[in-house]
């Protein structure tokens, strides 16, 4: 991506690979996969789609139709400019349309054209399995309109398709896990060398600055113009494809366990649990890094961190492809019963999840009740960690403490 140029390059050999693996992939009980895309927009949640987006093409095309058939045929609806932005990967397996409608006093959908377009998906079949990702929120008329339209049609069974796209783009390619160490790589270093460091000058200098000021501050640092050329000098990180997904720092009264937990307004107080996270992306691959600072810890806080890292060298050791994920969390779970059982119910509910394209896939969690297994070339967030919010009031700060390790 040239976002100096503002260029749109698609590749196309990648993109062909990925549909020919698709396809070899295709194991699933639906004859073809309808992906919607609306608006832009921060109130979408449209994560499973944004994925498959840049896992195919390498950009997001909003209000884009993307039709994936068992047989390798891909068909693209969207307006005119996409369209012409996808005629770089234009070849006999790819079938792209035009759309017509959408403009004032006109339809969304121009009835013909969907008309057209229902009979690619019926394929010539008198009943045809559709996946589709049905959870998911649309922002904008079109996108709307085409996914309470998709399920009147005649012949057409439209099914759940969340599961299949996950275990698809779960296993990373080559390129992706070099994608993926860049920005593990980002995160920690902006970990170790900005954050933690930030946070030892407030404590050490007794300052006065609350979760959030200390956070924004951090996000400002990792912002700046001339912090992200020395990126692209020292490390050969593109500047233009780092991306900080969010920071975040939770002291004092209470605790999650969780990326993305938003900083409170709470002074940073002198003494107790810090937890700090990070959550990154380069070229839209992900990563998330947590630690726990211990100031003048009691001797059950510093015993639970101890057992934290052991159980984390654990679950690293038992990631090996085959392996399902609900028994390395309670391969996790019975470490801490025979350590320290009184620790038990402090212990996360699960120790991960997997994670690339999208920040975190919640079908793929280490957790007790999810029977997907370890495969090779996944990406995964191994996090772990014992929380105490149970103290007799949410104001006593000195009964409300946890510990938190995520790479």
């Amino acid at each position: 991506i040239d976002r100096a140029m503002n260029v749109v390059h698609i590749q196309k050999e990648q993109f062909l690979r990925r549909v020919r693996q698709l396809v070899a992939q295709w194991r699933w009980p639906v004859d073809a996969i309808l992906l919607v895309l609306g608006k832009a927009s921060d109130e979408a949640g449209e994560h499973k789609v944004l994925a498959m987006h840049h896992w195919l093409l390498g950009y997001e095309f909003p209000e884009t139709l993307i039709l994936l058939l068992r047989c390798g045929r891909v068909v693209f609806l969207a307006g005119a400019s996409k369209i012409a932005y996808l005629q770089q990967i234009a070849c006999n397996e790819v079938t792209l349309m035009t759309r017509r409608g959408g403009a004032a006093g006109e339809p969304v959908v121009d009835a013909e054209q969907w008309s057209e377009f229902a009979s690619i998906i019926r394929g010539g079949r008198g009943q045809t399995r559709l996946g589709m990702l049905r959870k998911t929120r649309h922002i904008g008329s079109f996108a709307e309109t085409v996914v309470k339209e998709v399920p009147a049609l005649a012949g057409v069974e439209v099914v759940e398709c969340r599961d299949q796209i996950s275990m698809l783009l779960a296993p990373k390619d080559i390129g992706e896990v070099e994608l993926a160490r860049k920005s593990a790589f980002w995160a920690q270093h902006s970990m170790q060398h900005l954050f933690i460091i930030k946070l030892e000058e407030v404590i050490d200098r007794d300052l006065k600055q609350t979760n959030r000021e200390l956070c924004d501050a951090v996000m400002a640092d990792l912002e700046s113009e001339d912090l992200m050329n020395r990126w692209q000098s020292d490390y050969g990180l593109d500047s233009g494809e780092l991306d900080i997904v969010y920071v975040s720092l939770q002291s004092s009264k209470r605790y999650e366990l969780r990326p993305a937990v938003e900083p409170n307004e709470d002074v940073v107080p002198m003494q107790g649990t810090y937890l700090l996270s990070i959550g990154t992306k380069y070229s839209e691959y992900s990563a998330c890094i947590a630690r726990t600072i211990l100031v003048d810890p009691t001797k059950k806080q510093k015993s639970a961190y101890t057992l934290a890292v052991e159980v984390h060298d654990q679950i690293i050791a038992d990631l090996k492809p085959g392996v399902p994920f609900k028994e390395i969390y309670l391969s996790a779970r019975a470490l801490v019963q025979r350590s320290q059982p009184n620790l038990l119910d402090r212990f996360v509910t699960n120790v991960g999840f997997s994670m690339g394209l999208e920040f975190k896939d919640h079908q793929l969690l280490l957790a007790e009740k999810c029977d997907r297994q370890v495969v090779g070339g996944m990406v995964l967030c191994v996090s772990v960690g014992f929380i105490e919010n149970t103290g007799q009031s949410p104001n006593n700060q000195a009964s409300c403490w946890a510990v938190w390790i995520a790479n």
